[in-house]
C-alpha cells in the first residue's frame, strides 16, 4: 500500500465531507446518538469540544498496540485501547516506525532509579484503568520524533471490525486533547477491504 497517498486521499475526502455533516452525523461520530453514549464522559471538557473537533479534525495514522476489556460474555460495545501517533506527516509515508516504537515500549522496564517520565509511561501502559491523551513519549523510546501516547475508547458501532495494528484517527490538538477513531463507514472501499481482511502490512 502507498500509505502516503492513501492518507492524503482520505484527508481530502474528509475535508470535503465534514462541511456537510448533519447534526445526526456529528452525534453518531461523537457517540452521542445513544443514551449510553451521551452519558459517557459528559462531565469532561472534551465531551463538549467533541463536535468542533469532528468538524475541524485531520486524519492521521495511529498504531494501536493494546486493548483491554473485562467483558467475558461477548463483544464489548466500547473499551479502551492504547495507541501511538504523531502530528508529523513523516509518518504518513512510514507508519511502520510507530510499530517499532510500540514494540520498544512493550519491553519497557523501570526501577527505582528510572526517570519519573519513564515511570509514568510504564504505569500508563501497564495499568488497565489508566487514562491519558497526548502523553509525549520520552527519549530514548521516541526514536528522536514527537510521538504521543493516547488511551482512546473504541466504539463498536463506529468500528465494527476493529483490530489492533494500524488504524485511522481524528485529531486536532488546537481544538481538543481528545482523540477519536475515524469511523469505518467513511473509509475508502479499498482501504476498508484491506483493513477488514488484515492484509495491511507494516
Amino acid at each position: 500500500m502507498d500509505f502516503k497517498t492513501n492518507i492524503e486521499q482520505i484527508n481530502q475526502a474528509w475535508l470535503e465531507k465534514r462541511v456537510s455533516l448533519s447534526k445526526e452525523d456529528v452525534a453518531f461520530i461523537a457517540n452521542k446518538s445513544t443514551l449510553r453514549g451521551k452519558m459517557l464522559g459528559f462531565m469532561t471538557a472534551s465531551y463538549y469540544k467533541r463536535s468542533n473537533l469532528i468538524k475541524q479534525s485531520e486524519i492521521f495514522y495511529a498504531y494501536v498496540f493494546k486493548e483491554w476489556t473485562n467483558n467475558v460474555g461477548g463483544p464489548d460495545p466500547q473499551h479502551p485501547t492504547w495507541m501511538l501517533f504523531s502530528p508529523s506527516r513523516t509518518f504518513d509515508e512510514h507508519p511502520e516506525k510507530l510499530k517499532e516504537i510500540a514494540e520498544g515500549l512493550e519491553q519497557l522496564e523501570v526501577d527505582k532509579g528510572s526517570d519519573k517520565n519513564l515511570k509514568k509511561l510504564y504505569n500508563l501502559i501497564n495499568e488497565p484503568l489508566s487514562d491519558t491523551s497526548y502523553f509525549e513519549v520520552p527519549e530514548p523510546y521516541n526514536h528522536g520524533e514527537l510521538i504521543y501516547l493516547s488511551i482512546v475508547y473504541v466504539i463498536a458501532a463506529l468500528m465494527p471490525r476493529f483490530h489492533l495494528g494500524l488504524n485511522l484517527i481524528m485529531a486536532n490538538r488546537s481544538i481538543s486533547k481528545e482523540v477519536l477513531y475515524f469511523p469505518s463507514n467513511y473509509w475508502p472501499v479499498e482501504y476498508a477491504e484491506e483493513y477488514t481482511e488484515s492484509v495491511i502490512k507494516l
